[in-house]
């Protein structure tokens, strides 16, 4: 369940604590984290760099359904204010691409232990996805979906 469901997912990481921030992205569940996130867009409005576009995805659906991106910190603001039940991440700015498309691989490991050993296994097989149409930078509200996987 930790592993399938993003919700799940997210109170792992969080639990998890710093080590874990090398590895993934930090993601807020809502309405259950609006505090937490309205700390961090705090944090970030004082920041001088600037926030960057955030990916929300609705954590009961897979595949692509329900998912969408939102390009400024009020329109985050205003998300919270809808208490919807989401799950909320930075947006990757430069992602990886491929021949101009965007792309990922899956693969899966279990790890049986990590003291005194880590004993970690690879399954053989995994998957390669890539977008069907080129990734643009520059496109509000995150573009075309079919840009996505």
């Amino acid at each position: 369940q930790v592993l399938w469901s993003k919700d799940s997912y997210c109170a792992t990481a969080q639990w998890s604590g710093p080590w874990l921030a090398a590895f993934t992205f930090p993601c807020w569940v809502l309405p259950r984290d609006d505090d937490l996130l309205l700390s961090h867009i705090d944090d970030l409005r004082r920041s001088p760099a600037p926030a960057g576009s955030w990916i929300v995805k609705p954590y009961k659906q897979g595949g692509g359904k329900g998912i969408f991106v939102l390009d400024t910190l009020d329109e985050v603001e205003s998300l919270v204010s809808q208490a919807r039940k989401v799950v909320l991440q930075p947006y990757l700015a430069n992602p990886h691409l491929l021949d101009g498309r965007k792309w990922d691989l899956r693969t899966y490991v279990l790890v049986t232990s990590v003291a005194p050993v880590t004993r970690a296994y690879l399954y053989r097989d995994g998957l390669v996805r890539l977008a069907t149409e080129a990734y643009d930078h520059s496109a509000r509200h995150g573009g075309n979906k079919t840009q996505f996987l």
